[in-house]
């Protein structure tokens, strides 16, 4: 194997293991499949990914190559980094995909503008991984009514934002049931203007 092979093949093993294999589980979940259970290595991701940094250091001590070496750390802390990037993505706090998706609904709804929002607070349970909070909240933002959603998969808190009277708590339960997880505890609120609804209401 050539030294190029061996860089790029250790950054992208190495940059999945450290990442409990986010890229791939969201792939999965792109065809429709659930959990693969990848998230059992997520205890191990910091050991991971000092032995990928370690076998990068030691490739580059041995070859120097600077191109390959900055093409192999690259693929490898864009693939460890994954899980917080789908984390933030879940928990609404990138700016680009917040506008982006605002965009969307702006665009479906623009003739019910003037509709009230209700907030729906859950605690849902059997969240194992970042990729699961992704394909959770897709799902939900597919349900008739929902404008918003934040899932946090640590602690299963999933915050809606929905058009008052369209969307029912069967509805819900039914669609998080289906994907394999369980809603704990649910609440309808309404949201004051300009501040979001407070988890002590569930």
């Amino acid at each position: 194997m050539s030294a190029s092979m061996q860089k790029c093949s250790t950054a992208v093993v190495g940059g999945l293991l450290s990442s409990s294999c986010c890229v791939i589980q969201l792939v999965l979940n792109s065809f429709s499949v659930g959990c693969a259970g990848f998230s059992v290595l997520t205890p191990y991701r910091a050991f991971f990914l000092g032995i990928t940094a370690s076998s990068l250091g030691w490739s580059h001590l041995m070859h120097r190559n600077y191109r390959q070496s900055l093409t192999a750390v690259a693929i490898a802390v864009v693939l460890s980094g994954m899980p917080e990037l789908v984390r933030l993505y879940n928990e609404d706090r990138l700016s680009s995909a917040r506008w982006l998706q605002r965009q969307n609904k702006a665009a479906l709804h623009a003739e019910q503008s003037s509709a009230p929002s209700q907030v729906v607070l859950m605690r849902v349970e059997g969240l194992r991984c970042a990729a699961c909070g992704s394909r959770l909240k897709s799902a939900l933002m597919q349900l008739a009514g929902v404008q918003e959603c934040e899932v946090e998969f640590e602690s299963g808190r999933t915050r809606l934002t929905v058009e008052r009277n369209i969307l029912v708590e069967r509805s819900v339960r039914d669609l998080v049931k289906d994907m394999g997880y369980a809603v704990r505890q649910i609440a309808f609120v309404d949201e004051p203007p300009g501040d979001k609804a407070s988890w002590s209401e569930l």
